[in-house]
């Protein structure tokens, strides 16, 4: 019998939204409304609504399963459902409409059978009268957020827990799944694998069938127990990845023949109960759109521990969440040996989190805790009172965590700058990507029933989370977007206009990218059918700062990115537009046309001046010339140390090169180059460089892209402390040995390596012109008395670190260079005062044949020099004495030696 949910119209949009940001706080949670419904499942039907399901019960004094989010308002209205769609499955389909898969037995207060049963079977619900529905266990629902009127015949699949995945044609694959549910998917012992007495589905089947039957599936016997959503990918040959229990194959399904690959290491569970986050990667042009899977968190526990349908035998809440990652690549182009990959450990173990695709292409983990599983129970085994009501998890993780994939391998994951959410996110909470590159999160509800007093209580409550992207000053804009995208054929055009941006013209081109994202499905912490794409393009940048950007179709192969509904962002230097709604495919579930891949033309560039008119100070207030010798385009960040950054600046301003000057404690020996030069030239940046965070920030943050300055091109690590009285080694206290060491040396190690894992994610044109320079002294090559502290810190610098960063940064970027710059005495005003002691004036110049004390430009001027890849672009590794000639210390008056 089919059972079709009520339809909704609602006009999609696929304009593109606001040029300017809105105001929001990047990394925080915002207030998302009330849901009304908690919830379980969610889906984003077109760019105004979200429709949310949960399982039967009352909402005031009638019952409810399903809502209707409203983005804009944040207000959500009930929806009507007939059929009990608990723990059930769902996808999208060709022409943008979604269906939603099996479910429950209709069920009345407390989770008990309805009233009204079978009347050949007592034990399986037909109908409550209080909660008003009906048996769920072999409905298909058809809601299409546009029109009215589909149908298609429900195919006999009684199940819930099933996994769904769509095949390249539009035909969606039903998999596993209960009869009629249960913790994990088996007695115990597990005498009968396949069926466990008729209470587990072994079988899958198409959807539309088109006269094809189910069939039994030998996977689902191998991983009998732990099988409940299996997790689901579709690969370019058209076979399947499918993972369960610690189990992974590449199953073909239209010949059911199964491939073995290796275990899950460990033996670490990631389908549900365990539910670990999983997701695929994003697919780029970068690594030819081979797809790579990746799960983290979950569980291990042994056999006898996950116990049975009823309950687990273990006291889950009290074993902790594993913290492991682990890549598979089932379908490698090189030639490599299938097997997992160890990844980046998350920052906390987790269970129940859940992978986000965000469209600058990292991938937002949310929700979860740190001990236990999902699923619900009142007692384990040995423990007949659960102590936190029903639930089977315990020690919420509130904080979200960042996972970016083009990051060097251990440095992939990062919590700075996110907030903490009050709001315990369990079992049956869910996530999901909106248009404006937000996050909504929703749900939870590790209860049998609707309980608000529970430790875990049924949750109602959204919110929405804003990631640091949020900080922009200004949002990408763009017109031109299909309605539907096609797999190979004539590229398309995007124009993206000139107040979209800021900075330069040919900076931001060379910095975009067009990204397709489809958010999947989300229930039970993951998103069924989530991908994400980068489209391959090229540009024309015009001479009024608008681009316009050349987009290739999707590759031809609809196994990639199945036919259906999807986002098109376009991403400038980590900032995303608002999400462009677009249909792929024919919008038929039949073999999808294929036509040659796109073919583009030749990037073009705009002379040197063209900008970005968008907010984010990129109109130049003051001075903007000078001579050019190969430094013009840099982006020269950080020069750190605030007295002597503006030492430094003035060379790299002299040449045209955008300067962020970093300062701790003193912002007014920067003053005067911020008046002169204007905001579009020269910005001052607070950081505290012995803190670790705020080094991250001055890196990473996207206001280096929004605000004109670019990517980092060249650093200048400048700062250092110098004790002002001689203080001999012997009377030297650790703690002044360890505040220089720290402030000096180790504040130079964190300079050096964020700005390096920003030269990761760097593009070709930035690589090329990469450099470091350490700013020594010359008490690194002849120490300096009463100043061991100092001298050794500068000699570090100058020798053990340069000459080991210049052999690294080549790994990175292959072209870029490190060099120190070891200055002696130079007439700042912190030092003139001192030079006027004819005493030390003496002792600074008896051994420089020059007979002159170094000025600000001397400096200067020899920075840019040894940065520039025009004029010093195969120095790399030295050290450039800036001393006139200094051929050592005067270590002794005549007197010192009785003469």
């Amino acid at each position: 019998m089919i059972s079709r949910q009520l339809c909704l119209l609602v006009a999609a949009s696929s304009s593109t939204l606001f040029a300017a940001a809105q105001i929001h706080q990047p990394g925080s949670f915002e207030d998302g409304g009330d849901t009304l419904v908690s919830a379980m499942m969610m889906f984003l039907g077109n760019t105004d609504k979200v429709y949310i399901l949960d399982k039967s019960a009352k909402f005031g004094d009638y019952p409810a399963m399903g809502a209707v989010y409203d983005i804009a308002s944040r207000k959500a209205e009930t929806m009507a459902v007939q059929t009990n769609v608990f723990c059930a499955s769902g996808m999208h389909l060709p022409n943008g409409s979604f269906a939603t898969f099996g479910g429950n037995g209709a069920i009345g207060k407390g989770g008990n059978v309805s009233d009204v049963r079978y009347p050949n079977n007592q034990g399986q619900g037909l109908f409550d009268t209080q909660y008003g529905d009906y048996d769920g266990t072999e409905a298909i629902r058809i809601l299409d957020p546009c029109k009215d009127g589909d149908d298609f015949t429900s195919p006999n699949f009684p199940a819930l827990d099933s996994a769904a995945e769509p095949m390249g044609d539009g035909t969606i694959v039903l998999i596993g799944g209960f009869t009629n549910g249960g913790y994990i998917n088996r007695n115990y012992p597990n005498l009968d694998p396949a069926t466990e007495f008729q209470a587990a589905n072994p079988t899958y089947e198409f959807f539309p069938a088109n006269g094809r039957q189910e069939q039994f599936m030998n996977f689902m016997n191998k991983t009998s127990g732990l099988n409940a959503y299996a997790l689901t990918y579709l690969m370019p040959s058209g076979k399947m990845l499918v993972q369960a229990n610690f189990s992974t194959t590449l199953w073909d399904p239209v010949k059911n023949e199964e491939t073995d690959l290796p275990d899950m290491p460990g033996k670490i569970v990631r389908v549900y109960p365990a539910s670990g986050a999983n997701a695929m990667l994003p697919l780029t042009p970068e690594n030819n759109y081979t797809p790579t899977v990746i799960f983290c968190g979950g569980i291990y526990m042994d056999d006898w521990s996950w116990g049975n349908y009823s309950w687990p035998f273990a006291d889950t809440w009290a074993i902790p969440a594993s913290n492991k990652c682990h890549t598979l690549t089932p379908e490698p182009t090189d030639g490599s040996t299938v097997d997992y990959v160890e990844d980046d450990d998350l920052p906390v173990g987790r269970t129940m989190g859940q992978f986000i695709a965000l469209p600058d292409m990292t991938m937002f983990v949310v929700n979860g805790g740190a001990n236990g599983t999902a699923g619900y129970s009142t007692r384990t085994y040995y423990t007949l009172q659960a102590p936190y009501g029903m639930s089977l998890a315990s020690e919420p993780v509130g904080q979200p965590a960042l996972y970016n994939p083009r990051a060097p391998k251990g440095q992939r994951w990062s919590t700075a700058g996110f907030d903490t959410s009050s709001i315990a996110r369990l079992y049956h909470s869910s996530a999901i990507l909106l248009p404006d590159a937000s996050v909504l999160i929703a749900g939870s509800n590790p209860n049998v029933d609707v309980n608000l007093t529970a430790p875990f209580p049924t949750t109602y409550k959204a919110e929405v989370f804003y990631p640091s992207y949020f900080s922009a000053a200004t949002r990408p804009t763009f017109t031109g977007a299909p309605p539907t995208l096609s797999y190979g054929g004539d590229p398309f055009d995007l124009t993206v206009p000139a107040s979209a941006y800021s900075g330069p013209a040919n900076d931001a081109a060379d910095n975009t990218t067009v990204v397709l994202i489809r958010g999947g499905w989300t229930t039970h912490a993951m998103n069924m059918g989530q991908r994400i794409m980068q489209l391959n393009n090229t540009y024309t940048v015009s001479g009024d700062g608008s681009l316009t950007l050349h987009v290739a179709q999707p590759p031809p192969n609809p196994n990639l990115f199945q036919p259906g509904p999807a986002m098109l962002f376009v991403t400038i230097a980590g900032i995303p537009s608002n999400g462009s709604w677009v249909v792929v495919g024919s919008g038929k579930i039949e073999q999808q046309p294929t036509r040659p891949a796109s073919s583009l033309p030749e990037s073009v560039r705009a002379d040197d001046g063209v900008s970005g008119t968008g907010s984010g100070n990129s109109t130049s207030s003051g001075k903007t010339g000078g001579k050019k010798n190969g430094a013009k385009a840099l982006h020269a960040s950080t020069i750190t140390g605030s007295i002597k950054a503006a030492v430094a600046a003035v060379g790299f301003l002299e040449v045209g090169a955008r300067v962020s000057a970093h300062y701790n404690t003193k912002l007014a020996p920067l003053q005067p180059l911020l008046d002169e030069y204007g905001p579009s030239r020269v910005r001052a940046l607070h950081a505290n460089l012995t803190q670790e965070a705020d080094v991250q920030r001055l890196f990473h943050s996207p206001s280096d892209l929004q605000d004109g300055f670019g990517p980092v091109q060249v650093v200048i690590i400048n700062h250092a402390y110098y004790e002002a009285r001689d203080v001999p080694v012997a009377q030297m206290s650790l703690e002044q040995w360890e505040s220089t060491m720290s402030t000096n040396l180790t504040s130079s190690f964190l300079v050096a390596r964020e700005y390096l894992r920003g030269l990761e994610r760097a593009t070709d044109n930035v690589k090329d012109k990469a450099a470091i320079v350490l700013i020594g002294s010359t008490a690194g090559k002849y120490g300096e008395a009463g100043h061991a502290d100092y001298s050794a810190t500068k000699s570090a610098m100058m020798y053990g670190l340069c000459l080991s960063l210049k052999n690294e940064i080549v790994k990175i970027a292959p072209k870029g260079r490190v060099n120190a710059i070891a200055p002696g005495w130079v007439k700042t005003p912190m030092a003139e005062e001192s030079l006027k002691d004819p005493n030390v004036l003496y002792r600074a110049l008896a051994t420089t044949p020059l007979k002159k004390v170094a000025t600000p430009e001397d400096i200067a001027g020899q920075i840019v020099v040894i940065s520039s890849p025009s004029l010093s672009g195969h120095i790399s590794g030295q050290v450039l004495m800036i001393e006139g000639g200094m051929e050592g210390r005067l270590l002794n008056e005549r007197g010192d030696l009785g003469l």
